[in-house]
């Protein structure tokens, strides 16, 4: 059912396929890091491990700098954005092959697989239908594996035939051809997204969610049932069983327990997690 739907609906063939194509890139920098460490850049055996290291890097700060795209109604052009950082710096060590710059330049386009990663997978979540969803991924799941060994075993010809410069600026290449290939696309890929932005600001106000990354915290979002209730009612009782997690959006809620008042909670503040995490009871009234 999910490999039907990728194959069926053009926008979700390219969210998955430029997904796909970030792991090929990256399957075939795997190999041509080595060659690049050794042979070009002169930097012996443990200089590979520096410079997988710099794409290491740079992913972990791109990952840091996507929180924002939670929420972004234009989501589809980061796509392409993402795209063009991972592959023209890699290009760029093609052309121009120095030891620092390669380090620079490797760093930027872990940022740029981070950023087409995080934008890839919020896109599919919020254009693939909620009965498929899950089987879409899966689909996703294994044509990342293989773009990873497609790209790892097709740079070895590549690279007898044209050189190891020459590998470099057409892996380069592929990345930013497909998304400009793609490119007409990207506003209609946006155009029917309903965005849960006052959910999502509800999440990201709470200091519990400030961990998590944008395409997770959107889809919690979309989960989110609204609640409201007048003055003087209660939301959770001590002693009852728990079986929600509450998030205070607006409004003060007085929590007492043991016959004492314990707390005041307004916006941003949360609570039912206890009876949830530890299987008790709900240890106060709300």
């Amino acid at each position: 059912a999910g490999l039907r739907a990728a194959v069926s609906d053009p926008e979700l063939r390219i969210v998955m396929g430029l997904l796909t194509g970030r792991m090929l890139v990256y399957g075939g920098l795997e190999v041509l890091l080595v060659l690049l460490a050794i042979e070009l850049l002169g930097l012996g055996e443990s200089g590979v491990g520096f410079l997988m290291a710099a794409v290491g890097i740079g992913t972990i700060a791109g990952g840091a700098s996507t929180v924002g795209l939670a929420g972004r109604r234009h989501l589809a052009p980061w796509l392409g954005i993402g795209a063009a950082v991972v592959g023209l710096p890699v290009l760029l060590i093609g052309a121009v092959p120095e030891a620092r710059s390669a380090v620079a330049l490797l760093v930027l386009a872990g940022v740029g697989m981070a950023l087409l990663d995080v934008a890839g997978h919020t896109l599919l979540q919020r254009i693939a239908a909620a009965e498929t969803r899950a089987r879409v991924f899966g689909v996703l799941e294994g044509l990342l594996l293989a773009g990873e060994g497609i790209g790892s075993l097709a740079v070895v010809p590549i690279t007898v035939v044209v050189g190891l410069r020459g590998s470099l600026v057409a892996l380069g290449l592929v990345l930013p051809l497909a998304a400009l290939a793609a490119a007409m696309r990207f506003a209609r890929i946006d155009q029917h997204v309903v965005i849960p932005e006052r959910e999502i600001a509800v999440l990201q106000a709470v200091e519990l969610f400030a961990p998590v990354a944008a395409p997770v915290l959107e889809l919690v979002a979309r989960h989110l049932q609204r609640l409201s209730r007048p003055a003087g009612t209660v939301i959770i009782r001590e002693g009852d069983v728990g079986d929600r997690f509450y998030v205070v959006g607006a409004g003060r809620l007085s929590v007492t327990g043991g016959g004492r008042t314990l707390a005041t909670f307004g916006p941003g503040d949360y609570f039912g997690e206890i009876a949830l995490l530890r299987d008790v009871p709900r240890t106060a009234t709300v």
